[in-house]
């Protein structure tokens, strides 16, 4: 029981060992230049190294996740001043074919005054000739 116990104990402690390769190889080589290869470290010690890296990683995520937040702001605020300036530019065409229609109106309108005046005159001048 105690050598399966040990077996166990080995076989856990390889797997933190190629864990915390797989996470950050370059602090592995250097473990191993300065002769303190990571087979050597307690479990504590490699499960500490290992939590470390993890949380770097998930910082990294993160962080990354933001920029992406980001970048998909800057490319909504992209799209909404496209947007604000077409509505401008809408804008500034319907004010122009407003005016011109206003302008339109105020000479049908004084046409229509010229024309009522005529009518007005025209009547007037019938009514002169009934009389005589």
């Amino acid at each position: 029981m105690q050598t399966n116990a040990q077996k166990s104990w080995e076989n856990a402690h390889k797997q933190l060992v190629a864990l915390l390769r797989f996470l950050d190889q370059d602090y592995d080589e250097s473990c191993e230049k300065a002769t303190r290869p990571l087979e050597s470290f307690s479990d504590d010690d490699l499960a500490y190294l290992i939590h470390v890296r993890l949380r770097a990683m998930q910082g990294d995520v993160s962080k990354k996740a933001k920029l992406n937040e980001i970048i998909d702001v800057k490319r909504s605020l992209k799209e909404l001043s496209q947007k604000y300036t077409e509505l401008e530019k809408m804008v500034s065409t319907l004010q122009e074919t407003n005016k011109q229609l206003m302008a339109e109106k105020t000479s049908l309108d004084s046409h229509l005054a010229a024309l009522q005046q005529v009518q007005i005159t025209n009547i007037a001048h019938l009514g002169k000739e009934k009389k005589n």
